[in-house]
C-alpha cells in the first residue's frame, strides 16, 4: 500500500504530460527521484485511505460503510474526476446517492488495493472478485471500470501471498482467469503483456498498444507493465510508469 501511495505522490505533478514532451519528462523524473521531499497526493490515495480505514473499523468489506467513508473524507482539492465528484457530493439519480455511473475511468481500481491486501489469505478467489465488484459499483458501473478493479485486487492479493520466486507468466495467467467476460478487451491486453514481458517493454510499445489515459482499460494494463518492468525495484518501476505520460499518478 505504501508503494501505491508513493507512486501517486511521485507521479502527480506529471499527470497529463503529452507524448511529445516525454523525452524532457525523463530528466524531470530522475531529478525528482533523487530529491525526495514532502509530496502531496491525489484523490487516488485519499480514496485508498478511506477504504483502508473502513476495513480496519469494520474488519470486513462493507460497501455501504466504505461509501460513507469516501464521502466523509472527500476533498475536492485532491483532483477527483467529474463522475466521482458528483457521486460523492450526492445526486438523487444514483443507486448509492450519487449519479448514474457509466464512467470507464480507473477510479475504482486505484482504491482497491486494501481489499486485495485484506483478502490475500482467502483461498476463495470469488470472495476477492465479489468484494472488488461491490466496491467498484459504488461509483462505477461500466464493465471496464469494474474489471479494472477486479484485476487490481487480484494482482495485489496474489503478490502478498506469493511464496517462492515470482513467476510473471503465472501471475498474468491468474489475472486473465479473473476477468469477468471472456471477450473483454482486458483479455487481449493481458495476453499481449504475457507474450512480451519476457523480452521487456519499451515506453513506446506500452503507449501504442495499451495507452496511458485515465481509462481503466488503459491505466490498469499500463500499471501492470510498469510493475513487470522492474518487479523488485520500486524506483525503476515508478520511473517507467511516469515516463509513459498520461495518467501518471494513477498508473
Amino acid at each position: 500500500l505504501l508503494g501505491t501511495f508513493i507512486g501517486d505522490a511521485f507521479g502527480l505533478p506529471f499527470e497529463g504530460t503529452p507524448t511529445k514532451r516525454l523525452d524532457a519528462l525523463a530528466d524531470q523524473l530522475e531529478r525528482r527521484a533523487k530529491n525526495p521531499r514532502y509530496w502531496g497526493y491525489s484523490d487516488d490515495t485519499e480514496m485508498m485511505i478511506s477504504v483502508g480505514e473502513s476495513l480496519v473499523e469494520q474488519e470486513i468489506v462493507d460497501p455501504e460503510h466504505i461509501f460513507e467513508r469516501l464521502r466523509t473524507n472527500f476533498d475536492p482539492g485532491r483532483g477527483y474526476g467529474k463522475a466521482l465528484r458528483l457521486n460523492l457530493t450526492g445526486c438523487p439519480d444514483a443507486p448509492t446517492g450519487g449519479t448514474e455511473w457509466r464512467s470507464r475511468g480507473c477510479g475504482a481500481a486505484v482504491r482497491v488495493a486494501p481489499i486485495g491486501a485484506l483478502l490475500a489469505d482467502s483461498k476463495d478467489a470469488e470472495k476477492v472478485t465479489h468484494a472488488a465488484i461491490e466496491t467498484a459499483r459504488l461509483t462505477h458501473e461500466s464493465e471496464e471500470a469494474v474489471n479494472g478493479s477486479v484485476i487490481q485486487a487480484h494482482a495485489v492479493a496474489s503478490l502478498i501471498r506469493l511464496e517462492g520466486e515470482f513467476a510473471p507468466s503465472l501471475f498474468l495467467k491468474r489475472l486473465q482467469g479473473v476477468v469477468l467476460a471472456n471477450e473483454s478487451p482486458f483479455i487481449r491486453r493481458l495476453r499481449w503483456i504475457a507474450e512480451n514481458q519476457g523480452s521487456g517493454f519499451t515506453r513506446d510499445q506500452v503507449i501504442e498498444r495499451l495507452g496511458c489515459s485515465p481509462l481503466a482499460i488503459e491505466a490498469v494494463p499500463a500499471a501492470l507493465c510498469s510493475f513487470l518492468h522492474s518487479p523488485r525495484n520500486l524506483v525503476r518501476a515508478l520511473l517507467f510508469a511516469c515516463g509513459l505520460g498520461g495518467d501518471t499518478d494513477s498508473i
